[in-house]
C-alpha cells in the first residue's frame, strides 16, 4: 500500500509541474526572447569600443578590457547569449523536450557574463537569478508539457 500510494503521490507531483509548465510556457518563451534582445547591449559595447580602439570596464571598473582579440571575444560572448536565449525561448515556446535542459545552461552562461559584467548587467543578472531560482524549483527531470510530441 505504501507504494502504490508513493507512485500516485509521484504521478500527481509529475501532473502538476507538466501543467505549471504548460501554463507558463508561452509567456516564459516570450520572457526568454526579450532577455535574448537584452544581451545585444553588451555585443554593441563591445564592438563599439573595439572599433574606436578604446576599452571597456567590468567587475565594477577593476577589469579594463582593451585589447583588441578579447574586446571581440566579448562580442562573440554576448552575441552567443543572446543567440543562445532566441533558441531557447523557441524550444520551450515549442515544447521541445530539451528546452528546459538548454534554458538551465543558457542561464548559468548568462548568469557568469552579468556578473562579470556589473554594474553595468545588474538587471541582467537579477532576472537570471530569478530565472535561476524558478528553475531550481521544478524536478530536476521536468519535461515540457507536450515533451512527448516532440
Amino acid at each position: 500500500m505504501f507504494l502504490s500510494s508513493t507512485h500516485q503521490q509521484s504521478n500527481s507531483t509529475e501532473a502538476e509541474v507538466a501543467s505549471r509548465l504548460e501554463r507558463w510556457q508561452k509567456p516564459l518563451a516570450a520572457v526568454l526572447a526579450i532577455h535574448g534582445f537584452a544581451h545585444l547591449p553588451g555585443v554593441i559595447v563591445a564592438l563599439a569600443a573595439w572599433s574606436d580602439g578604446t576599452s571597456i570596464e567590468y567587475l565594477f571598473g577593476n577589469w579594463t578590457i582593451s585589447n583588441s582579440t578579447v574586446l571581440l571575444t566579448a562580442v562573440g560572448m554576448w552575441a552567443a547569449l543572446a543567440a543562445s536565449f532566441a533558441a531557447v525561448a523557441i524550444a520551450i515556446g515549442t515544447g521541445h523536450r530539451q528546452g528546459l535542459r538548454l534554458l538551465r545552461i543558457a542561464v548559468a552562461a548568462s548568469l557568469v557574463a552579468c556578473v562579470v559584467a556589473l554594474p553595468s548587467a545588474a538587471i541582467g543578472a537579477a532576472i537570471n537569478v530569478a530565472l535561476l531560482t524558478w528553475l531550481v524549483t521544478l524536478p530536476a527531470d521536468a519535461n515540457l508539457a507536450n515533451a512527448d510530441q516532440t
